[in-house]
């Protein structure tokens, strides 16, 4: 691959429908599908290698990671304390750096559970977990649903607030949370209120549970309970697990939807359902998964749920549904839309439709993303294989092979997406000398992708992996690795390029005094940002730190001008502009005087502009020095001389970009 410091070569194509502009970066094992015309350092990876942020002894398990638009963010796992698992947190700081581990569940001395965390701009986090607080007299163990907010500078967490006061003994509580940048946040978690062991309930199926499925809003420093989202409390629920767990997404602007599995009372069918929330207001019922397929009623369970919400509140669910007597016995994944609130059919989902499918039993969990075009990501285990589904409103959905062999067909598999393209998958996968690892996949828009196999410090089994991402394609991939007593928490970052941008350059022509751009500013995780400036394939301006500049008068002939701009993030990375052109007349008009052949004492006056903007016509006057009525408005005119003798001719003008010229020529007639 080409390599340059510099960007030698611009393109005018485009390289997505939608007028995207080219957004380039390093490529370490790519496969390139589209050319990419701005060519980087080879040496400038977007891949991190894995950090270890905790290991030893101590460490229990990996609860989650989170990052924030400002590329700040978190990871949460348990750690032992005096034989004690209790909530440790570690931030991603803007130097790219992971602080010193910070205890969070402060000096509460019962053991804690299924932390999660999500990040906000500045640092900030906010952590989710279950808390033992009560045993009662059956020997039983109370439990709390806590959470604790890391401010801005802060160096430690805030006191914990009651997110919900029983979530009776914590078993499969699963919390999912999300939080807007301006911090409000949303829980969405299960509550086992009955087992096998309770005899006042008939389960649907045999093992079900009688859980609610419970959603809280955070509004400044109080939560407040929502209540159970599920419609039945008395039905039964299928026996929690990982695939069957609650899921909760958030827009910027303080709204979510969450999504649930909750069996159909009549069938016993376990289906998949969902709710918009308005703030601190549940929306109606709706439903995700179909009842019916044609003339038959579907009896096979749906799981595997996954929510997204884009900026604008449009969403998509994804999850699967096992293989039954309709189609070839395959497994199946599904997808469903959701408009935004503000779409006339805003209040239902678009119909669930199958997407792909698999060998009963080797269909993974699926993750999903989506952006503010309604494009969408969603990856998932198939087969064996590293699948990615992606589509939105102007493309149908595809599905392609992208990682290889997987480490096992229901492992768990993150996904992001980039708003400008591509995005961040990860999972659990073996490097090249068969050792567990994890792997990643970031695509860019241009179509190229690099990949990479990291790994903790040391060799050993991969757990939980999560991806926290940025919303602007970059992401912290988090995974536990290590065997029991030996766990390790680690980390990676996935450095995105800056969004794309939009060059300004003047309307009309303009004189090379007056040949200044100027650009906004994109959005970037990683700052620092410097920007170039290239003239005709030629970077002619370097490391402006402005929004604006004027362009370099060399190289700037009459004529048209390809412009564009490039950004540099604090990784490397860059990011270039569409071209644009602009129009440069840095010369004056000419006036050219000459005889008529064959026409006793006739001149003609012509006036133009060579390759510049053209003269304006209008302001233009022709003067013959014979006394007669000069000529305006023309740029060209013919005068015969009553007389002969020598005059002079003098014009005066002015071109499009409004450079003014007064020429004067002696002329002799006989």
């Amino acid at each position: 691959m080409p390599a340059s410091e510099d960007v030698m070569e611009m393109t005018r194509r485009s390289l997505r429908e939608h007028g995207r502009a080219l957004r380039c970066t390093v490529l370490l094992a790519a496969v390139l599908t589209a050319m990419l015309t701005v060519p980087v350092d080879p040496a400038r990876a977007t891949i991190a290698t894995a950090q270890t942020v905790d290991g030893g002894p101590g460490v229990v398990d990996f609860g989650g990671v989170a990052m924030a638009p400002d590329g700040t963010g978190g990871i949460v796992y348990r750690k032992l304390v005096d034989g004690v698992p209790h909530v440790f947190a570690a931030r991603f700081t803007r130097a790219q750096r992971w602080s010193d581990p910070i205890r969070v569940d402060g000096g509460a001395p019962h053991a804690a559970a299924t932390p999660r965390v999500a990040a906000a701009s500045g640092g900030q986090l906010l952590v989710v977990w279950t808390q033992a607080y009560a045993s009662l007299a059956d020997g039983t163990i109370r439990n709390r649903l806590m959470s604790a907010r890391l401010g801005v500078g802060a160096s430690s967490f805030g006191p914990a607030l009651v997110l919900d006061a029983d979530v009776r003994e914590g078993v499969a509580v699963d919390p999912s949370i999300a939080i807007t940048p301006t911090g409000r946040a949303f829980a969405a978690y299960r509550v086992v209120t009955g087992d096998q062991t309770n005899a006042s309930y008939v389960p649907l199926r045999p093992g079900d549970v009688l859980a609610d499925v419970r959603v809280a809003y955070l509004d400044g420093r109080t939560w407040t309970s929502l209540g159970a989202v599920n419609r039945n409390r008395a039905a039964t629920m299928r026996k929690p697990s990982d695939a069957n767990a609650p899921r909760i997404a958030a827009t910027p602007t303080g709204n979510a939807v969450v999504a649930w599995q909750e069996p159909d009372v009549t069938s016993g069918v376990a289906r998949i359902y969902a709710r918009r929330v308005f703030g601190g207001r549940l929306g109606n019922l709706l439903a995700v998964s179909p009842e019916t397929e044609g003339d038959r009623t579907v009896g096979e369970d749906a799981d595997g749920i996954d929510v997204a919400v884009s900026r604008l509140g449009s969403s998509v669910v994804a999850f699967r549904r096992e293989a039954g007597r309709a189609g070839d016995g395959r497994d199946q994944l599904l997808l469903n839309s959701l408009p935004v609130e503000t779409d006339e059919l805003g209040w239902r989902f678009s119909g669930a439709r199958t997407v792909a499918t698999a060998a009963p039993g080797r269909l993974g969990v699926p993750a999903a993303a989506i952006d503010e075009d309604d494009d969408y990501r969603v990856a998932f285990g198939a087969d064996g294989a590293v699948r990615l589904l992606t589509g939105g409103n102007d493309a149908p959905p595809s599905v392609a092979d992208v990682g290889g062999a997987v480490a096992a067909d229901r492992a768990p598999i993150a996904v992001t997406i980039d708003p400008s393209g591509g995005g961040t998958a990860a999972w659990a996968a073996r490097d090249a000398s068969g050792g567990p690892a994890v792997a990643i996949r970031q695509d860019f828009p241009s179509g190229a992708f690099q990949t990479a196999i990291v790994g903790a410090a040391r060799s050993g089994p991969v757990g939980t992996i999560a991806l926290g991402g940025s919303g602007l394609g970059d992401a912290l991939v988090g995974f536990a690795q290590g065997a029991p007593g030996a766990v390790q928490v680690a980390a990676a970052v996935v450095k995105a390029p800056p969004a794309t941008f939009v060059l300004r350059v003047p309307s009309g022509w303009v004189s090379p005094a007056r040949a200044r751009v100027g650009w906004e500013r994109p959005v970037s995780a990683f700052g620092g940002l410097r920007y170039d400036v290239a003239i005709d394939g030629i970077v002619r301006l370097r490391d402006r730190r402005g929004l604006s500049t004027r362009l370099d008068r060399r190289g700037l002939d009459d004529g048209r001008h390809e412009v564009q701009a490039i950004a540099r993030d604090g990784a490397g990375q860059q990011t270039a502009t569409s071209v644009l052109t602009i129009r440069v007349d840095g010369d004056p008009p000419t006036a050219t005087v000459r005889a008529v052949r064959g026409r006793r004492r006739t001149i003609s006056v012509a006036v133009s502009d060579g390759a510049g903007s053209g003269v304006r016509a209008g302001a233009t006057t022709i003067s013959f020095g014979d006394g007669a009525r000069a000529v305006r408005g023309r740029a060209s005119a013919r005068h015969v001389y009553g007389r002969a003798g020598t005059y002079r001719v003098v014009v005066t003008t002015r071109d499009r970009a409004g450079r003014r010229a007064r020429i004067s020529e002696r002329v002799t007639v006989r």
